[in-house]
């Protein structure tokens, strides 16, 4: 039962996140640069990799080269491909 009620409370949790999620202004500022990223993140993670494999945790890794990513891909895309 105890397990149940666990459950369920993840469930609402997810339930109320996904209620407020959209209204967030980075779930807007992703959503509008998100193909771009798509076409270019690869590039920049093959300058940011060597920078973060010198971490010894991955959750520290993936954090370290995830949010650098996002601020080079949507800085380069702002910049160039939408200046042109």
């Amino acid at each position: 039962m105890e397990k149940v009620r666990c459950l369920a409370g993840i469930f609402y949790g997810i339930l109320a996140f996904v209620r407020i999620a959209p209204k967030l202004k980075i779930i807007n500022l992703v959503n509008q640069y998100s193909f771009g990223m798509f076409l270019i993140h690869w590039l920049v993670q093959e300058y940011l990799v060597p920078y973060t494999a010198q971490i010894p945790s991955i959750v520290l890794q993936v954090l370290k080269l995830f949010l650098p990513n996002l601020v080079v891909c949507i800085f380069n895309i702002k910049n160039f491909v939408l200046a042109l």
